[in-house]
C-alpha cells in the first residue's frame, strides 16, 4: 500500500490520514459520533501501536 521509497515520517503521515479517513467511514456507516477505531500500545512492545474496533 505505502511505497518502499518513501521516508519514515511519509509513512507515518500516511498512516495517520488514512486511519482518520477510515474512522470517519466507519463513524458516518455506524451513525456515530465517536470514534469507532481505538488504538493502543502492544503490551510486550511499547513501539507498536495497535488499532482496534470500539466496542460499546
Amino acid at each position: 500500500m505505502l511505497d518502499d521509497s518513501l521516508a519514515y515520517e511519509t509513512k507515518i503521515k500516511k498512516i495517520g490520514a488514512s486511519k482518520l479517513r477510515i474512522n470517519f467511514v466507519l463513524s458516518k456507516y455506524c451513525k456515530s459520533k465517536d470514534s469507532i477505531l481505538q488504538s493502543k500500545k502492544n503490551i510486550h512492545d511499547s513501539r507498536i501501536k495497535e488499532m482496534f474496533l470500539n466496542r460499546y
